[in-house]
């Protein structure tokens, strides 16, 4: 998709619910971000699925813990999608959590595939509602 259609932020029943183990300066700092992120894979940014028709997709974000001085590596995972349409697309915020909550390659499978499922549980809603 385009990187010049117009966007709208929003936040999903879950990201507010998850939302509340930030601080406000990190959750300014992720509302700032997300008007400006672009639609590219980096070390920190992975695109997680893209649909059919590319109607939507599922990435995740490192996030630095700005009140604890963490950055990205140390911080948040961000789960968020874009819904795209004809002339606009639609960001949503949808869950955060602390990275060290998450499990990476070996490191706490069981929170890995907690992580890795709701990840899952996520794109069969979306095809769902979004793809029909």
């Amino acid at each position: 998709m385009s990187q010049c259609l117009p966007r709208t932020i929003n936040k999903t029943p879950q990201f507010v619910k998850s939302s509340d183990i930030v601080d406000k300066e990190t959750l300014d700092y992720i509302q700032n971000w997300a008007q400006t992120v672009l639609q590219e894979q980096t070390p920190r940014n992975h695109l997680a699925f893209r649909s059919l028709h590319n109607k939507f997709e599922i990435w995740v974000a490192g996030m630095p813990n700005i009140l604890a001085n963490k950055g990205k590596s140390g911080g948040f995972r961000l789960v968020y999608f874009y819904v795209f349409h004809e002339d606009s697309e639609e960001l949503y915020l949808d869950f955060i959590e602390h990275r060290n909550q998450i499990g990476f390659k070996n490191e706490r499978p069981k929170e890995k595939e907690r992580f890795e499922k709701y990840i899952r549980r996520l794109k069969k809603e979306l095809m769902e509602s979004i793809d029909g």
